[in-house]
């Protein structure tokens, strides 16, 4: 479950969707859920569904860091290089959430792995909040970069600004919450070795 939460953590972790750090981190953090998920076969077979989609999220943000260092290095339009970060961020935010949400998934089909269900039920929360502000941040940004409108743009900013802040508290919370849930795994595993 370590692996599981540090996976979370860097997957959901937004910056700027033109900087190839963006995708490096949500590398680390989809490599961390995919041994996460080769950790926890060892003790249920919950989470081995989610191998070939972390392994896939993890094929596909490479090529998302491959993408942006040739736009770094051939400097297309800028209108151009926008419209390739929108897209490449798209992805791997879709990736990173719907990885998430299958996690999720399974843990609510497997609450005997838990002691306290209610553990779960807050984590899903917190990531339904985190889910929202992500959406609301990336729509923020899709208007900042493709609305040459200094209204639009202005406004837009400031929501995906604010958007972006609560993205960073929810994912805050939710690691919180996560990490109630992983003692409480453990506890449960531990006394199932006894």
């Amino acid at each position: 479950m370590n692996f599981f939460m540090v996976g979370s953590f860097f997957m959901l972790f937004m910056l700027n969707a033109g900087w190839t750090s963006n995708y490096v981190i949500k590398l680390v953090g989809f490599l961390f859920f995919a041994v996460g998920t080769a950790e926890a076969e060892e003790r249920t077979d919950a989470f081995a569904h989610l191998k070939k989609p972390a392994y896939t999220s993890s094929a596909m943000c490479a090529l998302a860091v491959i993408c942006q260092l040739l736009l770094k290095l051939l400097s297309p339009a800028a209108m151009a290089a926008n419209v390739i970060s929108i897209l490449l961020s798209a992805a791997t935010v879709y990736m990173s959430l719907n990885l998430m949400r299958m996690f999720l998934v399974a843990l609510d089909s497997h609450r005997e792995l838990v002691e306290d269900v209610s553990n779960i039920v807050r984590l899903q929360g917190s990531f339904n909040k985190l889910a929202l502000m992500t959406f609301i941040y990336f729509g923020g940004d899709l208007l900042n970069r493709l609305i040459p409108i200094e209204f639009v743009t202005t406004l837009a900013g400031v929501i995906a600004a604010i958007a972006k802040i609560l993205v960073y508290i929810f994912l805050l919370i939710m690691l919180y919450n996560l990490n109630k849930l992983r003692t409480d795994y453990e506890k449960r595993r531990e006394r199932e070795n006894k």
